[in-house]
């Protein structure tokens, strides 16, 4: 992971995150933060693109066995959603410039005097850091860590904060998934069911997506509101860090770990 880190004179953002909170939401996070805006835009030229596509004067994507009702909708349905999800995962490998720093990756995980130097010199990537982007738990002000990077960045008198809940970003998943799904049944259900029947079909799965994005929007809420709490209570004796809380021993190899 280390090598694929670069010297750079200035970082765009500082990732700051939990390493208690599971790697897959903190990456939807991120691909929320960077690649949404190009994924929204994408799956829009990629519906005007399809409409001009089926235009008679064109004729390259054939629609002459669709009913006249969903003739110019059908390769909207099932192409835009699939442009929408590709970008939002993968456009960082292609269209995303920015120098972002994360530690798993900026600073080195195996060689100790590597290691050392890099967690001493956390405060220098701040100081050389544009933006600090916080990807927050309900257990983020509870790291040592996370608590350091954010103080450190108030004590620099900088201000530019990107605020990114993990809980909210699950419910944006729950919801585009929910489109998703909608768009795919309403692709792959047979044109001559009836009214009824198709109606049925397209919204038996909201009720289940409603459920769960109503569950899940109000445990982010409660989160959130323990955030002043948090602060206001904070003492670094009751802080946690990873290496402590695993008992200075590494999960995965056994290796001991210095205390931090």
């Amino acid at each position: 992971d280390y090598d694929r880190s670069q010297a750079v004179d200035r970082i765009d953002d500082f990732i700051s995150h939990s390493w208690q909170t599971g790697w897959l939401v903190k990456f939807l996070a991120m691909c929320q933060i960077y690649n949404l805006r190009a994924a929204a835009l994408g799956s829009c030229l990629a519906a005007v693109l399809v409409f001009l596509l089926q235009l008679d004067a064109v004729s390259v994507l054939p629609n002459q066995f669709l009913p006249t009702q969903v003739r110019f909708c059908f390769w909207t349905w099932l192409v835009c959603p699939v442009v929408f999800i590709i970008t939002a995962l993968y456009w960082q490998e292609v269209g995303c410039s920015r120098k972002v720093f994360v530690d798993k990756f900026c600073i080195h995980q195996t060689d100790p005097v590597l290691k050392k130097k890099g967690i001493q010199g956390l405060a220098g990537f701040l100081r050389h850091s544009d933006e600090l982007v916080v990807i927050w738990t309900s257990a983020y002000l509870t790291r040592l860590w996370c608590v350091y990077e954010l103080a450190s960045w108030v004590h620099l008198g900088r201000s530019r904060i990107c605020f990114m809940p993990v809980g909210l970003v699950v419910v944006n998943c729950i919801w585009t998934f929910g489109v998703f799904v909608g768009l795919v049944m309403n692709t792959i259900i047979p044109f001559q069911s009836d009214v009824t029947s198709r109606l049925l079909k397209q919204v038996s799965i909201w009720p289940v997506i409603l459920l769960l994005a109503t569950f899940l929007t109000e445990r982010h809420v409660r989160d959130v509101s323990k955030i002043e709490e948090q602060l206001t209570t904070f003492s670094i004796a009751k802080a946690q860090c990873y290496c402590c809380s695993n008992g200075h021993v590494h999960p995965v190899s056994g290796e001991a770990i210095p205390c931090d």
